[in-house]
């Protein structure tokens, strides 16, 4: 409800948050959340679709100031029809699901469609293609940021080596890993005191697996040897 999304945004900035993103697909509804969190807090919004909208249905949510409209159109449309939409925007449109490798966020930036880039590393094929990416947004003047998925604290240190990038320049949508799982195969990932996640440091991702956890769950075990 409402209301709840302003208890929750107000607990959120006091934590440290610099922005707040809601997903949505109900644009009246994501009208009247946005009201009610205004009215408690002056952090930017952004609002992220999942590709749940029309044309008409993104433009109807194009005067509430948001920071950036996430993936308002469905994964696969043409980029021909997402520039035409981009263009007729005064709000920044953001691409994520429809971005699936380096090839594909230049077509993006060629086309028009694009004014802000969801960097996940999972989808582009890997940390080295993410990195290639965010270099592309900086020297195309094209502002990103790196989202994650459901990870245990392997994949969000990995995810947190292209974040901490210089040409990241929107907030990550990285949090903790405990906000998703109880147990986690190496040190959970934690805020400092200002709300941000640190940055493993050390060799590979930073990351030591935890023996034990790893030996309680595991299932099966494949040897490869020269």
């Amino acid at each position: 409800t409402p209301a709840a999304a302003a208890r929750a945004a107000r607990d959120a900035v006091d934590a440290g948050a610099s922005m707040l993103k809601y997903k949505f697909a109900d644009p009246s509804h994501l009208r009247e959340v946005i009201a009610a969190v205004r009215g408690v807090t002056r952090v930017g919004i952004a609002a992220d679709a999942n590709g749940s909208l029309s044309p008409e249905e993104a433009r109807a949510v194009d005067d509430l100031g948001l920071v950036y409209l996430e993936q308002p159109l469905p994964d696969g449309t043409p980029w021909s029809k997402l520039a035409h939409l981009t263009g007729s925007l005064a709000t920044p449109v953001c691409l994520d699901e429809s971005l699936r490798s380096p090839d594909a966020l230049a077509d993006a930036i060629s086309t028009g469609a694009i004014d802000v880039a969801s960097i996940k590393a999972s989808r582009m094929g890997g940390v080295l293609n993410a990195a290639t990416a965010v270099r592309l947004c900086a020297a195309r003047g094209i502002d990103c940021f790196v989202g994650g998925m459901f990870e245990l604290g392997i994949g969000r240190a990995a995810s947190l080596s292209v974040a901490a990038l210089p040409g990241c320049t929107q907030p990550t949508d990285l949090g903790p890993t405990e906000r998703y799982f109880e147990v986690d195969l190496c040190d959970p990932f934690v805020t400092d005191g200002n709300g941000w996640v640190v940055v493993p440091v050390g060799p590979g991702i930073g990351r030591t697996l935890s023996e034990e956890t790893l030996q309680e769950r595991l299932v099966d075990r494949v040897l490869f040897a020269r």
